[in-house]
């Protein structure tokens, strides 16, 4: 498994969302978002549109208009429309709708989030013809292990293979691509490079390339300091969704033992009416005699 060496450790890597979206939609780097569509999706499309280049003067504006706002809920705004901009990678390619996602962090809701957005995009393509509804796919590459198993990249589709009719391609791929797991094939020199900004002499061209994409991201004053910018508050936002996380499953805890409770309460009731005693009942529903006679 490739590791950075730790003397290097202040480098910014392709994981980065700065770094991410410089790579997959900077005008002037096609090569590099073409090579990742046909090693991933084994698609070698004639064209590919980015929905919203790279533009670090945008990301500059972004990050002074919440920088200016003042209230919770303008700042609030504000962050979503700079996080959501700069962390969706979306293509138009002449088969599919196509988004690609970096996951740094493990996030309990992930799945839910990522589908939600895979579903939007393949109904966004809705004009009135169902027969003209374009497939939606995507790829969360993964900078920690999610599926307890060892298949670095699967595809997730609708309908399945078994389902669809020979030489259709899917409605829906829902992609996962994880960098912590042992892979081979042309995905191979994409997990060296997510996760050392480097290229090997024996890898293809395209990540030539992407290594000097990286020199640049690096070496690039403006981007340091939007990506300093973003870190402090992706560091803020993800205390705050680590907070709602934990009420959220403190609420689903609380619900959990009303429901318990109220079952218990229904099957003490049952008992008594048919003459048990206390400590049958607790014998039988694997309670406390103390917790029976709680229940009135």
């Amino acid at each position: 498994m490739p590791q950075r060496d730790p003397k290097h450790s202040n480098v910014i890597l392709p994981t980065n969302d700065i770094a991410f979206r410089y790579l997959l939609t900077a005008p002037d780097h096609p090569n590099v978002r073409a090579a990742l569509i046909r090693d991933a999706f084994g698609i070698v499309p004639d064209q590919i549109r980015v929905a919203d280049p790279y533009s670090i003067t945008k990301y500059e504006t972004l990050l002074a208009e919440a920088n200016a706002a003042s209230d919770p809920a303008q700042i609030e705004a504000a962050e979503r429309k700079l996080f959501d901009v700069i962390r969706d990678v979306r293509f138009d390619i002449e088969i599919a709708d196509i988004t690609i996602e970096m996951q740094v962090q493990r996030d309990i809701t992930f799945l839910e989030r990522s589908l939600l957005y895979l579903a939007k995009m393949y109904v966004g393509s809705y004009g009135g013809d169902h027969g003209k509804i374009k497939p939606a796919w995507s790829l969360n590459i993964l900078r920690h292990n999610w599926w307890n198993d060892n298949q670095a990249l699967r595809f997730l589709e609708f309908p399945p293979l078994e389902a669809r009719q020979p030489g259709v391609r899917p409605l829906m791929r829902w992609g996962f691509f994880e960098l912590l797991k042992k892979v081979e094939g042309p995905m191979n020199p994409w997990q060296h490079f997510y996760l050392t900004a480097q290229a090997r002499q024996t890898d293809p061209e395209p990540f030539r390339e992407a290594a000097s994409m990286m020199e640049y991201i690096n070496a690039s004053p403006k981007e340091a300091n939007v990506i300093s910018q973003l870190q402090l508050r992706e560091k803020a936002d993800r205390a705050e969704q680590a907070a709602r996380d934990r009420l959220a499953r403190a609420e689903e805890r609380a619900a959990a033992e009303r429901e318990r409770l109220a079952t218990l309460a229904g099957n003490v009731r049952a008992a008594r009416a048919k003459g048990l005693s206390p400590q049958d009942i607790a014998d039988i529903l694997n309670v406390t005699v103390a917790e029976v006679d709680a229940i009135h």
